[in-house]
């Protein structure tokens, strides 16, 4: 549908003319070409998660923690049982709630909305969603392992070619956390 000119348009508003009596010039559209927009436009190739996050953003961190430093084997023992519907991996469960409280973001329903919304957890659950009623459930149910799992110092976790943590002796540390040393008399 071809647009209207300029001067055949109603007119919407009168200016009227400054103290001078001149009118201020009227812009008219020009013909005006714009990038190509198509959002319906499947896509050849499905998009690589790994190309939408930074190598240096923290939830490449994140998954090498979950993948390569800690030992979520008390987890898996939990899952004694066949019956019932195949449950989310914990490796993937844990990535979403490490880096969401890292990130401040302690409420399930909120996890599960940054799952659906944020491309770092988009990377971390290989866009996959789980509800917060299953992140709910998870964080109960392993309660006391996820505890255990994080109280433990997690050391030689980043290697040589991974993300660099920074420590409080500079950036890019690889000691591990640093701890006081109990004073005779302190109890454990």
């Amino acid at each position: 549908m071809p647009r209207p000119r300029a001067d055949e348009q109603p007119v919407l508003i009168e200016i009227e003319a400054d103290v001078s009596g001149r009118v201020p010039p009227v812009k008219r559209p020009v013909d005006k070409t714009f990038r190509r927009y198509l959002q319906d436009q499947p896509m050849l190739l499905p998009p690589d998660l790994r190309e939408w996050v930074a190598a240096d953003h923290p939830a490449r961190w994140v998954d090498d923690l979950v993948e390569h430093g800690l030992d979520p084997s008390a987890i898996y023992d939990h899952y004694t049982e066949a019956r019932g519907g195949p449950p989310f991996d914990p490796r993937l469960m844990l990535k979403i709630l490490i880096y969401g409280y890292s990130h401040g973001i302690t409420s399930s329903r909120a996890l599960e909305r940054r799952c659906h919304d944020d491309v770092a957890f988009r990377f971390l659950t290989g866009d996959t969603c789980p509800d917060f009623v299953a992140i709910a459930r998870f964080r109960t149910r392993h309660g006391a392992a996820l505890k255990e799992l994080f109280i433990h110092p997690v050391t030689g976790v980043v290697r040589p070619g991974r993300a660099g943590v920074a420590g409080p002796g500079g950036a890019g540390r690889d000691e591990g956390p640093r701890r006081r040393q109990p004073a005779p008399g302190d109890e454990l």
